[in-house]
């Protein structure tokens, strides 16, 4: 019996050897390891698939699994996609062999890589078939993908009313999809489009419509976008106060990624002539950037504002690195196209060739593997006859048994599940009580404090010397008094003041804010002029970083010394 069950091994064994060659086996082993990376550690996934050697000599069925993992690494962590004839290759496998949704993914990636190439028309074509069999399924997030590929290339064709129409329908399948980000997304682009056909006013209605989206569900660099995109409608528009601030707003929010920001606000201020300030801006612009154009536009933009501020010779400096590097990058881009085209060709003839070659090795292949499988048909069948009642008792057995040990098993994973889960809910109640009763004794507190200040006599007394018809300043036993009164209640108010650089007479005025005193009653108690405390908490909020105007002084202050005392 040992010696009928090793012919059998052995025959698998050479049937296997026989289907497979060397590579396709090592390509196989290479895609399993990297498809249980591929949630886990997604970069050394792509570097186990790029260590695949020559994909394009796969036949198309490992070939299509070998792109579907690499375009779906090229949307997780931007690796670079498939070649165009291995993306083909899986398109035109899937469509005979590949359910509908693979299909589609598919056809969105080939698409991708088409756009990449400037293929534009059969690119489009691509993503309107896959967002069509999308739709079928009724894979909104996918046929939104597809869709906003499509507004893009109406973008590059400077079609921005075929973009403006195409990224509606965008919106409208995120939406549907439950993918609140790329709708936001798709909104602001909404709002591009309109700008550049200069219909601002729904331009900003767009925007606006996005930033409540974003706001609600991006991050901080999310937020910067639409904000960065508001300043360009602005600017757009030749509103250039609201352009600024909304460009502002953007680097606030998120100055890693601001060089486009700069570099867009450092045009605003060329235009209107505000040359240090534009420098500032072109100088901030040159940080690392993922984008090479904006470097090299900057160096335009130096030209510019030398030329404006009489500097002829620096001008012509900044021209000629700005010729030589866009000339410089044109050379690298064509340079690279060929380079492209020349390995695209290669490796065309390296598949034709492989081709040629399987189709002979598959001649020998098929009577190979009949025959094993006529050797390994009869073996089974005699081995069926021979142990069939024996394996059914014995089959049954081990299958009762391990039943038995999986149910024991299941109900003691079962009790340890439902321990940790009562557990859990009884800390996370414990939880969500302490938090609440914390924050109900941190409005008390602020309440109280207020109350306390309203209801002093320093502060009955202010109120009773800065009435107009007494007009009597605050003594120096009063200014005691009224930092005796607040360091009681914000005992670390003094120690923020002096770490954002206040000096005496802006701690004064930031002690008076607490008391909220109208201007002209600050200026009556400091005996200063109308206007000076005005200019005084202009210069406390800058100091203390409050850009929000809403914000107001002494709710930042006391938020802030109750945290650090």
């Amino acid at each position: 019996m040992r010696l009928v069950y090793s012919v059998l091994i052995l025959l698998c064994i050479c049937l296997m050897s026989g289907c497979l060659s060397e590579s396709e086996r090592e390509a196989i082993r290479l895609m399993d390891r990297a498809e249980s990376l591929l949630q886990s550690n997604p970069h050394g996934a792509y570097e186990v698939l790029d260590s695949v050697k020559h994909p394009e000599s796969l036949n198309s069925r490992f070939v299509s699994r070998w792109c579907m993992m690499v375009g779906y690494l090229s949307d997780t962590i931007h690796t670079p996609l498939p070649y165009l004839d291995d993306l083909d290759r899986a398109c035109m496998y899937l469509a005979k062999h590949g359910s509908v949704k693979e299909q589609a993914l598919m056809l969105y990636y080939w698409g991708r890589s088409l756009s990449e190439e400037r293929l534009y028309s059969p690119a489009l074509q691509a993503f309107l078939e896959a967002e069509q069999k999308s739709l079928e399924e009724k894979d909104y997030k996918m046929a939104g993908m597809a869709s906003d590929y499509i507004a893009r290339i109406y973008h590059n064709q400077v079609n921005y009313n075929l973009a403006k129409n195409e990224y509606l329908e965008t919106a409208e399948y995120f939406r549907k999809a439950g993918d609140r980000k790329r709708f936001g997304f798709s909104l602001r682009y909404v709002g591009r489009e309109y700008a550049a056909l200069d219909s601002f006013e729904q331009a900003l209605n767009y925007m606006s419509l996005a930033y409540d989206v974003i706001v609600e569900v991006g991050d901080s660099s999310d937020i910067s976008t639409v904000y960065n995109g508001f300043g360009n409608v602005y600017l757009m528009q030749g509103d250039y106060e609201s352009a600024k601030r909304c460009f502002y707003k953007s680097i606030a929010w998120c100055s890693r990624h601001a060089s486009p920001t700069y570099a867009a606000l450092g045009y605003l201020y060329l235009n209107t002539d505000s040359f240090s300030q534009a420098e500032h801006c072109f100088r901030e612009a040159q940080k690392p950037t993922e984008n090479r154009a904006t470097h090299i536009d900057l160096l335009h933009h130096f030209a510019e504002l030398e030329e404006k501020k009489g500097n002829s010779a620096k001008a012509l400096s900044y021209m000629k690195q700005y010729v030589d590097s866009t000339e410089s990058y044109i050379i690298g881009l064509r340079k690279s196209n060929l380079d492209k085209a020349k390995t695209l060709f290669d490796r065309k003839l390296m598949v034709k060739e492989n081709i040629r070659l399987y189709k002979e090795q598959e001649r020998y292949k098929g009577v190979f593997v009949c025959m094993v499988f006529v050797v390994i048909l009869v073996i089974i069948t005699h081995l069926y006859q021979m142990n069939r009642k024996s394996r059914r008792i014995i089959q049954q057995e081990q299958d009762l048994q391990e039943k038995i040990e999986a149910q024991h098993s299941l109900q003691k994973e079962i009790q340890e599940l439902n321990e940790q889960l009562k557990q859990k809910l009884q800390d996370e109640q414990e939880y969500n009580r302490l938090l609440e009763h914390s924050r109900k004794l941190r409005i008390q507190y602020q309440q109280q404090c207020i109350y306390l200040v309203e209801n002093s006599t320093i502060y009955k007394k202010m109120c009773k010397a800065a009435d107009p018809q007494k007009q009597t300043a605050l003594t120096e036993k009063d200014w005691n008094a009224i930092y005796k009164l607040l360091d009681s209640l914000y005992p670390s108010l003094d120690a923020v003041l002096s770490r954002h650089g206040l000096t005496l007479t802006e701690k004064k005025y930031a002690y008076l804010s607490f008391f909220r005193l109208e201007d002209k009653q600050e200026a009556i108690l400091l005996a200063v002029e109308a206007g000076t405390p005005k200019k005084y908490h202009n210069r406390i909020r800058q100091k203390l970083g409050i850009n929000r105007m809403e914000e107001k002084v002494y709710l930042y202050l006391a938020r802030h010394s109750q945290a650090l005392s």
